[in-house]
């Protein structure tokens, strides 16, 4: 039986999914960023989805901006004011 997947569910699939079948978490970027937006500080993140990478960066980010980052995608931008 052949199926489709489209939408977050296809991305989903792929970010956890590698080429042997096999379950993978996918690897998150948060970037902390100083007052002129240039990359002050930059941390890897270990999730399985965009919601949990979006989480653990919202607990790891100090005072100011970030950017979650997921290969050439951004996930958000979250400033803390």
């Amino acid at each position: 039986m052949l199926f489709a997947l489209s939408g977050e569910l296809a991305n989903q699939w792929q970010a956890n999914w590698g080429p042997m079948g096999g379950f993978v978490s996918a690897d998150y970027r948060v970037y902390r960023l100083d007052g002129t937006g240039r990359i002050a500080a930059g941390d890897w993140i270990d999730a399985a989805s965009d919601d949990e990478a979006l989480r653990a960066a919202r607990e790891t980010r100090a005072s100011g901006r970030i950017e979650l980052w997921h290969g050439k995608r951004l996930v958000a931008r979250i400033d803390s004011d």
